[in-house]
């Protein structure tokens, strides 16, 4: 629609006069799929699909990398105490991050890490308040305000808590054994001392960039 009405009957005319010079081509077709289908990829790469995607991989490789360096630590700290004489504390030091990895497993769902959700669940202790957090501060979330955010939003959320999970499961498996001399299945959240629980669930948000910083001049900052 033109602004001008001199101009828009003019329009109106040459349109009812030759209505050919207005039809849609094949190329004209072809332009207004590719143009559609251009703007949709142009768009996946500044909304939080493509963010989500490259998360999964680097909050992965993030993970596994954390966990590599804690084996190689007890590696070291085992063959030290080893050197000393103290084969069966070597022995333990040595497995306790390969024991975490192991009995941490993988699922696809962290509500479905029985032990971890047992305890963030507890009501007579923290676990509850580190839940909260847990799920917080989704680093990819970003309001687009249509359907395509939410469902970006959604996949995002799912890889983060995904990784998260397993991370903060992980680190109350390696501590507990490590401080406490005990397995997650044996202890309640009360059991477990709040420094514990507050180191696994910076772990935790350190393996999806989302962990808060520690000085409050920092905070103030971001």
């Amino acid at each position: 629609m033109l602004d001008d009405p001199a101009a828009q009957q003019v329009l109106d005319s040459v349109r009812k006069q030759h209505p050919s010079l207005f039809e849609e081509g094949l190329f004209d077709k072809f332009h207004r799929i590719y143009t559609s289908v251009e703007n949709f990829r142009r768009g996946l790469i500044v909304t939080q699909l493509s963010t989500a995607m490259r998360n999964v991989v680097s909050g992965g490789a993030h993970y596994s990398l954390a966990v590599l360096e804690n084996v190689m630590s007890d590696m070291v700290t085992g063959m030290a105490k080893l050197a000393r004489g103290k084969p069966r504390e070597a022995v333990t030091d040595m497995l306790t991050s390969v024991n975490a990895l192991v009995r941490t497993g993988v699922k696809m769902d962290y509500k479905k890490r029985t032990e971890l959700m047992r305890l963030l669940e507890d009501p007579n202790s923290v676990g509850p308040l580190y839940h909260m957090r847990l799920v917080s501060n989704v680093m990819g979330d970003v309001n687009l305000g249509t359907k395509v955010s939410y469902y970006a939003n959604t996949l995002n959320r799912f890889q983060e808590y995904l990784i998260r999970g397993a991370a903060m499961e992980y680190k109350l498996r390696q501590l507990t054994t490590r401080h406490l001399g005990k397995k997650l299945e044996t202890l309640n959240g009360q059991d477990i001392p709040q420094d514990i629980w507050e180191e696994s669930l910076r772990f935790a948000m350190r393996m999806t960039f989302a962990e808060t910083a520690r000085s409050p001049a920092l905070r103030t900052a971001f």
